[in-house]
């Protein structure tokens, strides 16, 4: 059963690590398109990653 739950929590924590990495990259290619299309704001990559990442914590966007 131990082994079980540590096989549980091992696919979670990767899962979040994958979804972490993925909330990255797609706010650093926002930040990329941002600085060409020469918009104003210096927050665009904490704002989209930050957007993406929690979404997580809200079950109604999950499907």
């Amino acid at each position: 059963m131990l082994k079980t739950i540590l096989s549980g929590l091992t696919f979670v924590v990767l899962f979040l690590i994958f979804y972490l990495v993925l909330c990255v990259l797609i706010a650093g290619v926002a930040t990329i398109i941002n600085h060409f299309r020469k918009k104003p704001g210096k927050d665009v990559f904490w704002r989209t990653f930050l957007d993406m990442f929690l979404n997580i914590l809200d079950p109604l966007n999950w499907f």
